[in-house]
């Protein structure tokens, strides 16, 4: 559902009087919605609507897994393994009993973000894509590995974060603390997510193969954005809703360090203290 302009929270609660659920925002001025089968829409346009059209089903299908390209751990004995999202106003157990009459395989069920893992055969991914209550579709993840790097790792303190003077004191904090807790997460095939914004994020994240979400906060178009101010930056660095590019994606800067300059004259402005380490 595209609009002329955002629509307001009044605007927008009349039109869920219609049987218009609010599902998703994407940039910009559009809505995925769920229009109920009774519902009467001819009115729509007096609200801001100027276009409403189905998703069509390949847009749901990850790049990863189109052109009947797919990764090797995803496919075995021709079957694929892939992770179903479905939409937060859908009934799990609805869709659940849906894919056992299509006859597909169910591997795993998380109820807490509402998707269901399946293997079925790579020709009917276009027909999974087309059913309604689908939001997306990905491959499952890929098998952990574990790590053994001997020669790298029998050198090093196995206390990383000690209370005595000369030791190591890694608590997790800053750029090699994350990294360092990414690649314990690697291990255990689990992802890490970054917290905040900013260029020391967005180059964490470019070095990390299991992080997935930049988490540009405050982007809601009825709430104020607050992100971190981008006047200690240089090279015209800020974030915000405007800030992500039409495939959902944020630049990495490319200069040295972390990749932007720093304008030490607002930073000297709205400093309240100091400390010399």
């Amino acid at each position: 559902m595209v609009f002329d302009n955002i629509p307001t929270t009044k605007i927008k609660q009349r039109i869920e009087l219609l049987g218009v659920d609010f599902l998703e925002y994407i940039p910009h001025k559009t809505y995925v919605v769920s229009i109920k089968k009774n519902s009467v829409i001819s009115s729509l346009d007096q609200f801001g609507v100027i276009s409403l059209f189905n998703i069509k089903p390949k847009n749901k299908i990850d790049p990863k897994i189109q052109n009947n390209i797919f990764p090797h751990w995803a496919i075995s004995n021709n079957q694929l393994s892939v992770k179903t999202l479905l939409y937060k106003s859908v009934e799990l157990s609805h869709v659940h009993k849906m894919f056992i009459e299509l006859d597909y395989q169910i591997d795993n069920i998380n109820i807490f973000n509402k998707s269901i893992t399946i293997t079925i055969n790579p020709f009917d991914l276009e027909v999974l894509a087309s059913i309604n209550e689908v939001w997306y579709i990905e491959p499952i993840d890929p098998p952990s590995l574990p790590e053994n790097k001997t020669g790298r790792t029998l050198h090093r303190s196995n206390s990383i974060n000690t209370n005595y003077y000369s030791g190591r004191h890694s608590n997790g904090d800053g750029i090699t603390g994350t990294i360092k807790l990414a690649a314990v997460a690697e291990s255990m095939g689990t992802d890490i997510e970054i917290h905040g914004v900013g260029p020391a994020q967005r180059q964490v994240m470019s070095a990390l193969v299991n992080s997935n979400y930049y988490e540009m906060v405050w982007v809601h178009p009825d709430v104020e954005c607050l992100q971190l101010s981008p006047e200690i930056f240089g090279d015209n660095y800020s974030d915000g809703l405007d800030k992500i590019d039409s495939n959902g994606m944020v630049d990495v800067p490319s200069g040295p360090g972390v990749g932007v300059d720093w304008n030490w004259d607002a930073i000297k402005r709205m400093k309240t203290g100091t400390k010399i380490f």
